[in-house]
């Protein structure tokens, strides 16, 4: 089978004098069977690793911060150092294809933040 997955994007930005469109729509192929994981997690100021449960080869994640209030970020950790590549303010999602074998982390800014993960088998 193929074309399992329908990615929409949309993005539209007016602020005299500067305006930027953009739409897209992919069809993606998923080559396993699986995902959904992991849901809901709760985090706190310390990063935490994002598990993905039974994917055992993560393609497609949506993160999506669920705080009405506080930032969240997404990131890896190197030596135990955590180094954020997104943020998320609340409301706010993210889309991306990861890199398989990375480890992803997340972190609340200031207090604790519950972050909604989506992520199926690539």
């Amino acid at each position: 089978m193929a074309g399992e997955i329908t990615l929409s994007t949309s993005l539209s930005v007016r602020h005299s004098p500067f305006e930027y469109n953009h739409t897209s729509r992919q069809t993606i192929d998923q080559n396993g069977i699986g995902g959904g994981n992991p849901g809901t997690v709760q985090l706190t100021t310390t990063a935490q690793a994002v598990s993905f449960g039974d994917v055992s080869t993560p393609g497609i994640v949506v993160f999506q911060n669920l705080d009405s209030t506080d930032s969240v970020y997404i990131g890896i950790d190197v030596a135990s150092t955590f180094y954020p590549f997104a943020q998320l303010k609340p409301g706010e999602d993210f889309v991306i294809r990861v890199y398989p074998t990375l480890a992803l982390y997340a972190k609340a800014v200031t207090n604790t933040a519950n972050l909604f993960v989506f992520c199926n088998e690539n």
